[in-house]
């Protein structure tokens, strides 16, 4: 059965694509941004108010069945080293609640980042509901354990006002991978190149010109360090017994400060969030053949750099890429964090906003190439229905501000079940 419901902060409907899967239909959605709300209408319909959401008279959708809020996430993002709760999350907030009180809908999820946890913003609307006899529940969910490509954390509030929300689904085991979400667009990638500073900081990595290394070695037992080649000698022997697990791709994400070695995550998994630009940092990828013997041993990796010919693709395990990003989350405001590793059956790390428009990926080949809009909405786990903007710096922000459509069904479909 179809069940109406309102969306404030609705952004560009990402989440709407999750809430219809769910059995929902959207009949009022909320947005401030004049040119996002045209990217909602386009891909939703006309009933989307272009407006402040404390502008908005709440008391004609009273009773209806379920309401959705994602307010910003700027402020408590890690990404924002100057974050911090302002008069805007308040107000938002108080927004928030006077929507509880005016429509009290029968079910009512709120999604943000995880530091929103500890705003005076999140607490209203939580004695707001309490106050008005909701049942809530409050988790954290990975987008990865709902199939999504990508590591995505978000703090996922579920309320009823009769019933409890049931339990989500099991996390989805395997994990799927950043490489296969976006494997069949591979051909269509434009053609791109590493910038002379972004070789000197993968120069950090590789302890080396990443153009010029051939690397042999997957992290022996004995820890023995792997045989190194410059690109001028010729390569090693050729054996004829090599494990079938050498072929991998890995995708690193951030800096890396000093001699801190990143972290390595085989490639079946989702990609690294998009997140906003800083200080001109992008992803960038590079060939790696070998198995790594622990998240930190990046350097016991064979690595061919992109003018370079391939690998010898071997057994079962077609050679891939890795995508390497400098920008990572910053835990504990920590604005050095060195570079993070994916391989190809991994999910990426969390997208935002505008530095999805520099992500780069080193390919099968040597082949250098820019991830379009099109393939950085796969690792959002959007569908490829979607109308997307023909501005790549409107269509980045709409799809890394969004919501994974797999994390708000999975939420709205636990409260409808409770409100049963």
């Amino acid at each position: 059965m179809t069940r109406d419901c309102i969306e404030l902060f609705a952004g560009a409907g990402a989440a709407t694509f999750g809430l219809r899967a769910a059995g929902l239909n959207p009949v009022c959605a909320v947005e401030i941004d004049l040119a996002v709300c045209g990217v909602y209408e386009a891909n939703h319909g006309p009933h989307v108010l272009c407006q402040g959401v404390e502008t908005v008279d709440y008391r004609r959708f009273n009773g209806i069945p379920f309401a959705w809020a994602s307010p910003s996430c700027k402020q408590a993002s890690v990404a924002n080293a100057k974050g911090g709760e302002c008069e805007a999350d308040l107000t938002a907030a108080s927004a928030v609640c006077r929507m509880l009180r005016e429509a009290r809908p029968r079910g009512f999820c709120l999604e943000n980042v995880r530091g929103y946890a500890r705003f005076r913003s999140f607490a209203m609307i939580r004695d707001t509901l309490d106050a008005l006899g909701y049942w809530t529940n409050v988790s954290v969910i990975d987008a990865a354990d709902m199939g999504v490509p990508q590591n995505r954390k978000r703090l996922i509030l579920r309320a009823c006002l009769s019933g409890i929300p049931a339990p989500l689904p099991p996390p989805v085991r395997p994990w799927n991978g950043w490489y296969k979400a976006i494997e069949d667009l591979i051909p269509t990638l434009p053609a791109s190149a590493f910038a002379k500073w972004q070789i000197d900081r993968l120069s950090k990595l590789f302890e080396t010109d990443p153009r010029n290394i051939l690397a042999e070695g997957s992290g022996c037992p004995d820890m023995r360090e792997p045989l190194v080649r410059e690109a001028e000698e010729p390569m090693f022997t050729i054996r004829s017994h090599v494990r079938l697990d050498t072929a991998r791709a890995y995708l690193i994400e951030g800096d890396c400060p000093g001699e801190r070695c990143p972290t390595v995550r085989p490639g079946a998994d989702p990609a690294f969030t998009l997140k906003a630009a800083e200080g001109g940092r992008v992803a960038r990828a590079f060939i790696v053949e070998g198995t790594a013997a622990g998240e930190d041993n990046l350097f016991a990796l064979p690595v061919r750099s992109g003018d370079e010919p391939v690998f010898t693709v071997r057994g079962q395990n077609p050679l891939r890429a890795f995508l390497v990003t400098n920008q990572g989350d910053k835990p504990n405001g920590d604005p050095e964090r060195g570079p993070r590793i994916f391989a190809a059956n991994e999910p990426s790390g969390p997208i935002l906003s505008d530095s999805c428009s520099r992500t780069r990926a080193w390919l099968e080949q040597g082949r250098v190439v820019s991830l379009t809009v099109r393939a950085l909405s796969r690792l959002m786990g959007l569908p490829d229905s979607m109308i997307l903007p023909e501005n790549r710096r409107l269509a980045t922000a709409c799809i890394g501000n969004g919501v994974c459509p797999a994390v708000a069904e999975v939420a709205a479909r636990s409260v409808l079940e409770g409100m049963e």
